[in-house]
């Protein structure tokens, strides 16, 4: 992500890779300026003017430019890259989705000071409702790849940065907030649902893991 282009030349990215075996590539939310060197065929993003990011409101509106790419992929091999800036601030939930998370219902730990104890419950409010609504996304995509078909011949992997948390620290930090972050990967048919496990692993495993599989 924080690459430069010129770093491409000689690091090429996953997209890239599966791009050149004849993978249509797919990316939507957060994003790179660079998109296009880093391998994506189809992006509904455009750079903006500051050279910062379209985030535009992928998730937050719709989805239907990637249902379309799916659609139109037919038979070919495709990656998507999935990224909505969410649950990401601004905390701004719609109210059908803040309406399930009553900050007067949010338990407080101890440790909150008295006076800041109804803040804790706004913000923790807000956080959950937040989830909800990428939650809501995944529902979504997942539920298309069923309608085309698509379920079975689709590893879905689900990862994270680690972000924001209530009175706590978190990014940029070594508790566990900081170091600790999701990792699911979903294939019906293919992988054992339900199965966990504590073994280390780290984000470098992703790039040759995802190659093994494609």
């Amino acid at each position: 992500y924080n690459a430069g282009p010129e770093q491409l030349e000689v690091e090429p990215l996953l997209p890239a890779l599966l791009r050149d075996a004849g993978y249509l590539t797919y990316a939507a939310g957060k994003l790179p300026v660079w998109v296009e060197e880093a391998g994506f065929t189809h992006h509904p993003d455009v750079p903006q003017a500051d050279g910062g990011l379209a985030l535009g409101e992928f998730v937050r509106r719709d989805q239907e430019d990637l249902f379309a790419f799916l659609r139109a992929a037919g038979d070919r091999p495709f990656f998507v890259w999935w990224a909505p800036l969410l649950p990401h601030v601004p905390h701004d939930p719609p109210p059908r989705l803040a309406e399930r998370f009553p900050p007067a219902s949010i338990p407080v730990p101890e440790w909150v000071a008295p006076d800041a104890r109804e803040e804790y419950r706004r913000l923790e409010a807000a956080s959950l409702a937040m989830v909800a609504w990428l939650d809501e996304g995944v529902g979504e995509l997942l539920d298309e790849l069923r309608r085309l078909g698509l379920e079975r011949d689709t590893l879905v992997l689900y990862l994270a940065d680690n972000g924001w948390a209530n009175g706590l620290p978190s990014k940029g930090t070594p508790y566990d907030a900081g170091v600790r972050t999701p990792l699911i990967l979903s294939w019906p048919g293919r992988i054992e649902p339900g199965v966990e496990t504590a073994h280390l692993a780290s984000y470098l495993d992703v790039f040759p893991t995802l190659l093994d599989y494609a």
